[in-house]
């Protein structure tokens, strides 16, 4: 990301580590009049999009925002946030939704995430976003201010401290990263059972307390996937770390490739993607960086099966997904940050390989049919195997390029795209 999602590792280091299988369970103590926007379900109506920030951040990502917009389907509406919309036009007549440019204002600073700041809340009648109790990454607590404007949807900010990108929900439950409970433990004095039970109230269900500390990946949403109906979709590193040697072994070329081609997008933009206000960024020396990170990581590996495992074991229908990063490039280079660090700084800069994660998806039920929009990096083993894992699953996908420069922030899909509203599952709406 523009700043990479991550919370402080501060975590890791100062509290004792739970089994990876470890969870709280805590059910609604009463039945909820709104509840957090899930995951799964009917098809998609409205999406916000982040064209961040002013004409040169704009060239890392306007590219990536049109080829993600262009898949979807016509209908649904796009809120476009940006600070400078002359930089852009919308092609007249060319989608039955709206694709509506809102502005900021121009001497904001603000990210390509806009599923961070902000979560989603439904009532039988009405939708309003809820806000994080501190989000202090660049500007961007303005995005749910802009959204909730153009779309009429009350803002309430909440008690509790959290980012999007590590809760992800289905139609029974809201799963909650173990990270997010214990930085509000830390942060209110309270146990994190009892953060856990301020969370379901807050966002209407019973909440799954998923994993253990320390997290390593910093945002469930890189790492599990709820399809309903009791089916999650978890990330498999020893897979994917087994996918490259193949590719390195079968064809070396095409991996060297994807290796230059990113390492020279990367100096061309010259850190298009990161916030103007951050200092410069060094290239990541990605050439050979694939044989290094495809010797795997016992520890996360074992971390992930370990989290697979678990939930089989409460019930749940488990499929896995390749993913492939350096794992020691995202929990704890550089050491842990110093106390009282803000939630969401930034202390590592761009990361040393991209985050290639096939769970930081959208999916929806349209025409009674599973669709999932999938984010494609440009190393085709990993790629060809993410698209054939979700078709395996049933899915018909729809595959959107171009997210390379974008993981070696740590975001891909579902990062740079919020779901606003849903339709009901088998509803002829949205076509």
């Amino acid at each position: 990301m523009a700043m990479p999602r991550r919370w402080p590792l501060l975590l890791a280091g100062v509290f004792v580590a739970l089994a990876a299988a470890a969870w709280l369970l805590i059910p609604r103590e009463q039945a909820a009049s709104a509840r957090v926007l899930a995951d799964s379900g009917g098809p998609l109506v409205a999406v916000a999009v982040s064209l961040a920030s002013a004409r040169r951040s704009a060239l890392g990502n306007a590219d990536l925002v049109s080829a993600f917009v262009n898949a979807l389907p016509a209908a649904v509406d796009v809120i476009a946030l940006t600070n400078d919309a002359s930089v852009f036009t919308v092609a007249p007549g060319a989608r039955r939704g709206q694709v509506r440019l809102v502005e900021l204002p121009p001497a904001r600073d603000f990210t390509i995430w806009p599923q961070d700041p902000f979560v989603v809340i439904e009532g039988p009648h009405s939708r309003g976003l809820l806000l994080s109790a501190s989000f202090e990454r660049a500007d961007d607590d303005l995005m749910a201010r802009a959204i909730g404007a153009a779309m009429d949807m009350p803002l309430r900010r909440s008690a509790l401290a959290f980012e999007g990108g590590n809760i992800v929900a289905d139609e029974r439950w809201i799963y909650l990263g173990a990270n997010t409970v214990r930085y509000n433990a830390l942060r209110l004095g309270e146990s994190d059972r009892e953060i856990a039970r301020r969370f379901a109230a807050e966002l209407g269900g019973p909440v799954l307390v998923v994993g253990s500390l320390p997290q390593p990946v910093a945002h469930i949403d890189m790492m599990l996937t709820p399809l309903g109906e009791g089916h999650l979709v978890v990330a498999d590193l020893a897979l994917g770390a087994r996918l490259a040697r193949a590719a390195l072994a079968s064809d070396p070329a095409a991996v060297a490739r994807f290796e230059s081609t990113l390492e020279d997008r990367f100096d061309e933009s010259a850190g298009g993607l990161r916030s103007p206000a951050e200092p410069a960024v060094l290239p990541p020396g990605l050439m050979g960086a694939t044989a290094r990170v495809a010797r795997g990581d016992r520890s996360t590996e074992a971390y992930l099966d370990a989290l697979a495992a678990s939930l089989r074991e409460r019930g749940f229908t488990v499929s896995r997904m390749p993913i492939l990063f350096a794992v020691d490039a995202v929990a704890g280079e550089g050491g842990p940050p110093p106390a009282g660090a803000p939630l969401t700084a930034d202390y590592r800069g761009v990361l040393g390989y991209p985050m290639l994660t096939y769970n930081n998806v959208l999916v929806e039920h349209r025409d009674d049919e599973p669709v999932v929009y999938l984010p494609q990096y440009g190393l085709e083993a990993l790629d060809a195997a993410g698209r054939e894992a979700w078709e395996a699953l049933g899915y018909r996908v729809h595959a959107v390029g171009g997210y390379a420069a974008s993981a070696l922030y740590g975001g891909a899909l579902r990062c740079t795209a919020k779901v606003l509203a849903r339709g009901h599952v088998g509803s002829r709406q949205a076509r």
